[in-house]
């Protein structure tokens, strides 16, 4: 009955009565069979969590549930929101594993794990669109690989730098 009330009070705008649902919550007491309802549990709760700002419980619910179901938190929207939240207020010491979490659940540009970032030096987020590219990753292949892309910022390129011109 407390995982009903968990979702019930996200959905109701109350992340604090769902934290303290949870916290409550014995979730290894759980079947081993229910491993989409243990996911959900761990999503929700992770929603809650980052809703109150207990960011690094948050973070830590998301790797249990990306353990249990990595196509759920890859493809759901809620958990995509959710990342993105915790990215926009990330604190890396307490959240090393956030960033790792974002880029397999797509959610950080792969192509831009090599350093190459937009203008500012401003950590980019974006949802992959239905092609899977959006387009900073248009921009980043255009540039070529990762090396191609540093020499075309020191103003030349791997091809230039081969032939010694």
């Amino acid at each position: 009955m407390a995982i009903y009330a968990i979702s019930a009070s996200l959905k109701l705008g109350d992340p604090r009565t769902a934290a303290e649902t949870g916290g409550a919550l014995d979730l290894a007491a759980m079947p081993a069979g229910l491993v989409g309802r243990r996911t959900q549990l761990n999503l929700d709760l992770a929603c809650a969590y980052a809703m109150t700002r207990k960011d690094a419980a948050a973070v830590n619910l998301l790797l249990a549930a990306e353990r249990l179901s990595p196509q759920l938190v890859r493809y759901d929207p809620a958990t995509r929101d959710v990342l993105t939240e915790l990215l926009r207020r990330e604190h890396r010491p307490s959240t090393p594993e956030l960033r790792p979490l974002a880029r397999r659940a797509g959610v950080i540009c792969p192509a831009l794990s090599c350093g190459f970032r937009a203008r500012n030096e401003i950590p980019v987020l974006y949802l992959h669109g239905a092609a899977g590219h959006c387009s900073l990753c248009s921009l980043a292949s255009s540039l070529g690989t990762c090396g191609e892309r540093r020499e075309a910022r020191r103003g030349g390129t791997s091809a230039q730098a081969a032939a010694g011109t």
